[in-house]
């Protein structure tokens, strides 16, 4: 099923479901997410009239047209919008059965559902949204004993949906559970460090105790290791927001679990397949994010070589779903080391470098040409950095290297096609010459 039909089902969905809840006296509130609502309420449409749903469907895929600026690339990014929101719906019906009876229902829907929500502004993302929401529209609203039919059975099944997701629910907590405690852990760490900064006269061989909690630090100097305690408290703060998402994040892959399960239920196999493909991309995603977060902790205890291997494993997994995604990710990952490098020193540049060219083996100049000065231009910082802090001829020898890479990121980003990103690696190149 192409992305234009699936976004289109959707949509008469979410329709569905808006006017069947035209019927009740009471504000509506779905207790699953927006792709599970909309996908109950299209089956449930489906079942009972097959012709006026197949016209919704058509007339929603025939509202995603060019001009409204929507791209194929903006279709794709709004069903995974669409497909990924991770809250229930809530919608004030007599909000929306005022607008219904003015012919602005479709735009009132949008704003219920979407106006929260960051949709992209390029590729006319929020007009595939809009339109596609129109064009059911157009033909759903010609349904006459609507509320009649289908309030109570759409209802049914999100009830039964509930004592499903809340089961689910159960098994993510006690996964994050588990999570959290590891953070707990470190949190009289924090506070110690708290304190360090912040206390008079603290004495030097103190200060360099909770240095060596997060790895040691060469300085000798009060001011030396107060500094570098400063710098691992950012860390910190930065890993544990990072571990705070963890619970949002299971619940998206919840959501599209529960859409595959009903998928399945319904014998929809090319929906099956779209969505499993998904939920693959997305557990890759999550135990990349776990690998990313385990090697920030690394980094924060001054384990560069374990934090390394993380990342790469974490790389080279995706070499199933795509034989160069590794490679985007590797220059990606690459810049947690190289940061952490020019911050504390130690090997953190060199693995940097080696990451890149680890990812330039499966990126090219023609098929991947973006990533592929991304790359160069990532290993370039790294060598340019490396060289400057190694000096004599091994600096030299590192810094001719890293002349060669920003060379190579410029045969990409020319100043006719990519003009700020042409400036930048110029002035780069000019600094790793001089």
């Amino acid at each position: 099923m192409s992305d234009r039909q699936n976004l289109a089902e959707h949509g008469t969905g979410l329709c569905v479901w808006a006017l069947a809840g035209l019927g009740m006296s009471a504000n509506l509130t779905a207790v699953a997410s927006l792709a599970v609502v909309a996908v109950l309420a299209y089956d449930t449409f489906r079942r009972h009239r097959r012709d006026r749903c197949k016209s919704a469907v058509d007339s929603a895929a025939a509202a995603l047209a060019p001009q409204h600026g929507i791209t194929e690339r903006g279709i794709t990014a709004a069903l995974q919008l669409m497909k990924e929101q991770p809250k229930p719906i809530a919608i004030d019906l007599s909000h929306l059965k005022d607008h219904e009876t003015r012919s602005t229902f479709p735009d009132t829907l949008y704003d219920h559902i979407f106006g929260a929500v960051p949709v992209p502004n390029d590729d006319g993302v929020e007009a595939a949204l809009r339109q596609v929401i129109a064009g059911a529209f157009e033909v759903l609203r010609l349904e006459d004993d609507f509320h009649k039919v289908f309030t109570q059975e759409t209802l049914s099944d999100l009830e039964r949906l509930a004592y499903e997701a809340a089961d689910e629910r159960a098994v993510l907590d006690s996964e994050v559970s588990a999570t959290r405690q590891a953070v707990d852990a470190q949190t009289d760490l924090l506070k110690q460090i708290a304190a360090g900064l912040g206390a008079q006269g603290a004495s030097l061989d103190r200060l360099r105790a909770l240095a060596n909690d997060f790895g040691g630090t060469t300085a000798n100097t009060e001011d030396g290791i107060v500094q570098f305690l400063h710098l691992k408290a950012k860390d910190y703060f930065a890993l544990k927001s990072e571990i705070d998402a963890i619970d949002s994040n299971l619940v998206r892959l919840s959501n599209l679990k529960a859409a595959a399960q009903d998928a399945i239920s319904r014998r929809d196999l090319d929906e099956v397949e779209a969505l499993l493909a998904r939920v693959q991309e997305v557990e890759l995603d999550e135990a990349t994010k776990t690998a990313e977060i385990r090697a920030d902790n690394a980094l924060l205890r001054g384990r560069v070589d374990q934090a390394y291997r993380l990342l790469m494993a974490a790389a080279d997994s995706f070499a199933a779903v795509d034989s160069a995604e590794p490679g985007r990710r590797k220059w990606r990952m690459a810049i947690k080391l190289q940061r952490h490098g020019i911050r504390y020193g130690g090997d953190g540049l060199r693995l940097s470098n080696e990451m890149c060219v680890s990812g330039l083996s499966v990126l090219s100049e023609t098929d991947t040409p973006r990533d592929f000065a991304a790359s160069q231009n990532t290993r370039a910082i790294a060598l340019r950095n490396q060289g400057t802090r190694t000096g004599g001829p091994e600096g030299a020898a590192l810094l001719a290297e890293a002349v060669d890479s920003y060379r190579a990121a410029l045969r990409v980003c020319t100043e006719a096609d990519h003009p700020v990103d042409w400036a930048t690696t110029m002035q780069n190149l000019g600094n790793a010459l001089q």
